[in-house]
């Protein structure tokens, strides 16, 4: 995991996590699968097979890194071209995080880099 310094609302850190991306039409055809390149407290940049999808769509991310499994609400930015393997980037905008779900992911970003 490294450090981006760039100007961000959110610092964003270079993680690999296995992720789920489910569309909020519920149908479980329209659960996808793929792994992050990057990740903040704002959103995601994901390698995923997800291939027809609107900007602005409303979806689930499941972080599998983390156990239990990390669910969080997002919104589709940009569904950029193929890049890493033939998958496409999906660049997400988090928008809702559950009771501790927000901690849980504070916590896995920044305790690599709080250890002496």
């Amino acid at each position: 995991m490294t450090l981006c310094l760039e100007r961000r609302q959110h610092p964003r850190f270079q993680v690999k996590s296995r992720v789920a991306v489910i569309l909020e039409r519920g149908r479980i055809r329209d659960i996808y699968h793929g792994d992050t390149c990057n990740l903040s407290m704002g959103g995601a940049g994901i390698f995923c097979d997800l291939k027809r999808c609107e900007e602005a769509e409303s979806v689930t991310v499941v972080l599998f890194s983390l156990v239990p499994h990390l669910s969080i609400r997002a919104r589709i930015l940009q569904v950029g071209d193929l890049e890493s393997g033939g998958l496409p980037l999906l660049r997400v905008a988090f928008t809702g995080f559950g009771s501790d779900e927000g901690v849980r992911l504070s916590t896995s970003l920044i305790s690599p880099y709080s250890r002496g």
